[in-house]
């Protein structure tokens, strides 16, 4: 809640040259900086290198990793509440895949819509298509910039109609857009294991088999469908969780101390 107040206080434009740790529409009426997977790609428009940019998001992620994912991101707890009021209305949780299809749902996003189309048609393709960006600027600037509803027309309602898909996937699924779109999300978590705050030896979680009981509450729990009671003892299962863990601490559920933080 204070990430998404903190985000969204306008300041008249004056930090829109800095980018968020996470994904959020620079087009957002009340957007204090601006989307670093929309700045990439006008960068790759333009022909230049965003050294700035790509510093900042490498700094993030092998600082900590998905953190900003799990903590900071709007859009992510937009989500989160789709699916507890989901759960509220008995809404049956529809199961989605895990694993190593939501590493490549994403990188097939990141290389066609984030790179490869933008710099054909010196499009921002992503930003067109994305709902965040929908939800967080499409909506609201007709309102406030009567002047653009004028440019309504078949392509808008088409991405209305994306975040419509994506909402009603969010009220019986867990994070649908993070699991299996979001390109920033990718991004950070390339810092993985080695995130000097979150990363420390796959997340600095530790699986104690002797505590468990096997009722399952840690996966029920994780929001991008990991299962937290079984071990990361080698590739492909310490990619998948680097890559896709969002650092929530929602595994923690556990009632019998079976997941804890190394060390304690």
């Amino acid at each position: 809640m204070a990430s998404l107040v903190l985000s969204n206080l306008s300041l008249a434009g004056v930090l829109k040259f800095l980018s968020y740790p996470f994904l959020h529409c620079y087009a957002c009426p009340l957007a204090v900086a601006a989307c670093p997977i929309g700045t990439l790609q006008h960068f790759i428009i333009v022909g230049e290198i965003p050294l700035f940019l790509v510093g900042f998001v490498a700094a993030v992620g092998l600082l900590m990793s998905r953190l900003p994912c799990g903590w900071l991101c709007p859009f992510g707890f937009a989500q989160d509440v789709l699916r507890r009021g989901g759960a509220a209305l008995r809404i049956r949780e529809i199961k989605l895949p895990g694993g190593l299809t939501q590493i490549i749902s994403r990188l097939l996003i990141i290389v066609v819509l984030v790179l490869l189309l933008p710099s054909l048609t010196s499009n921002p393709w992503f930003c067109r298509l994305c709902p965040a960006g929908t939800l967080e600027g499409g909506i609201w600037i007709p309102f406030v910039r009567p002047g653009v509803r004028t440019l309504i027309g078949t392509f808008y309602w088409f991405k209305i109609g994306l975040l419509a898909v994506t909402v009603l996937l969010a009220l019986s699924s867990r994070r649908p857009f993070c699991r299996f779109v979001c390109p920033m999300g990718f991004l950070l978590g390339l810092g993985g294991g080695v995130a000097a705050l979150t990363g420390s030896r796959w997340h600095k979680r530790e699986f104690l088999l002797e505590k468990c009981n096997a009722c399952s509450l840690c996966g029920k729990a994780c929001p991008v469908g990991l299962d937290p009671s079984t071990s990361a003892t080698g590739f492909p299962d310490v990619l998948v969780e680097s890559l896709n863990c969002i650092d929530c601490d929602e595994c923690r559920i556990c009632p019998t101390g079976a997941i804890t933080q190394k060390g304690s």
